[in-house]
């Protein structure tokens, strides 16, 4: 599963887009999500399944801009 962000380059949090489960599909939903932020940044993460010590999910940043 595959979650996406979205934000401007200068903000200190992140908004959930979506999840999905396509990667082509993730990503295409993420540019559509910045082009309504003025200088948006986006990021695709996929989830492993695994969580940290705290409860957190685990992911790895597959794709930003």
């Amino acid at each position: 599963m595959y979650q996406v962000y979205a934000q401007e380059k200068d903000a200190f949090s992140k908004n959930l887009v979506g999840e999905f489960d396509d990667i082509d599909e993730a990503i295409d939903a993420a540019e559509e999500a910045i082009k309504n932020l003025k200088n948006g940044k986006y990021t695709v993460e996929k989830l492993g399944g695994h969580v940290n010590i705290y409860g957190e999910p685990e992911s790895i940043v597959v794709a930003e801009n």
